[in-house]
């Protein structure tokens, strides 16, 4: 899970199958690149088929350093580079009333845009906070396999 061991540069590193449950390293979000711009074709980053559980309405989703050109999340030149440097999809978040951001350089747009812009595909947002023994459940299922 590269997000809990930081970005330390390097590219291809996937986060697949996860659960992160109120992460807070480096601040709170699901996936943080800070160290580096996203990667060029051929070199992406993965975020995909993780659960998420973020503690606050407005919370992180995603926070990206930038890409290649800059750009961040405006138009869709834009979009094709960051999908190129990060395959996501397939997540499962949950934030309290369903709100969170996503950053990237400068930019800073909703998850509901993000996701009406066509990043992300699959992934859906929920408002209701798993408890602590879902947690666990969902937890123990993943290890199960």
């Amino acid at each position: 899970m590269f997000y809990v061991c930081a970005d330390f540069d390097g590219n291809s590193k996937i986060s697949s199958y996860n659960i992160h449950a109120y992460p807070s390293v480096y601040g709170t979000r699901c996936l943080f690149v800070g160290a580096q711009l996203l990667p060029p074709k051929g070199y992406a980053e993965g975020y995909h088929d993780n659960t998420c559980i973020l503690p606050s309405a407005n919370d992180t989703y995603f926070q990206i350093q930038g890409i290649e050109g800059g750009g961040c999340l405006e138009g869709a030149s834009a979009k094709a580079v960051f999908e190129n440097g990060l395959v996501s999809g397939n997540n499962t978040l949950y934030v309290p009333s369903g709100r969170a951001s996503v950053k990237c350089g400068t930019a800073e747009i909703s998850m509901a845009e993000f996701l009406a812009a066509g990043y992300d595909v699959g992934t859906t947002v929920l408002a209701d906070i798993p408890s602590p023994t879902q947690i666990i459940a969902m937890a123990t299922s993943l290890l199960r396999g």
